[in-house]
């Protein structure tokens, strides 16, 4: 990656094809487009590194994507990264958030950290989100963070991060 115009956006499953802005009527990708600076950072950190390949992963967040949760007010549409890979392997938990504040990236929440168990997890369900109060929604009632978890990966072993999703899902 030498420069912005190599950037490509995605879903889920797929890899818009250039100027496609994707779903959601093109709003999360629109996100990033209106933050050429953002961008700029991103990729100049990844150079820095001697990263050519890295993969971004996040949640779109806003009116008309996710229904029946709320985590910002309105119609604006937020973006929080939750993971990275470079090349075929995840960085580490902590290389990510320092990623992420370095460039200033928006990243999800971090709500908990260490032994992974339905025992630790289930009671952040029942938290008031975070990520909600960050982006001053003011009735929080009924909006928690769900818990995502890392399995082994190549790179860094096992990791295991509370993120921004909507349930308890393997990632």
């Amino acid at each position: 990656m030498q420069s912005l115009d190599e950037i490509q956006f995605g879903g889920r499953n797929e890899v818009f094809k250039p100027g496609d802005d994707g779903f959601y009527g093109g709003r999360p990708v629109r996100w990033f487009k209106d933050r050429p600076e953002l961008l700029e950072r991103i990729v100049a950190f990844a150079l820095e590194r001697g990263w050519s390949d890295l993969i971004l992963y996040g949640e779109a967040c806003g009116s008309g994507i996710q229904k029946g949760v709320r985590y910002v007010e309105g119609d604006e549409v937020v973006f929080r990264a939750f993971d990275v890979c470079v090349g075929d392997n995840f960085v580490t938990y902590d290389l990510f958030v320092e990623l992420c504040e370095a460039v200033e990236l928006p990243r999800v929440c971090e709500v908990w950290r260490g032994e992974p168990s339905l025992a630790a997890f289930d009671p952040l369900l029942e938290r008031p989100s975070l990520e909600a109060q960050r982006n001053g929604v003011r009735d929080i009632r009924g909006v928690a963070e769900g818990v995502s978890s890392s399995g082994p990966t190549r790179f860094c072993g096992t990791k295991w991060d509370a993120a921004l999703r909507g349930g308890l899902a393997e990632r």
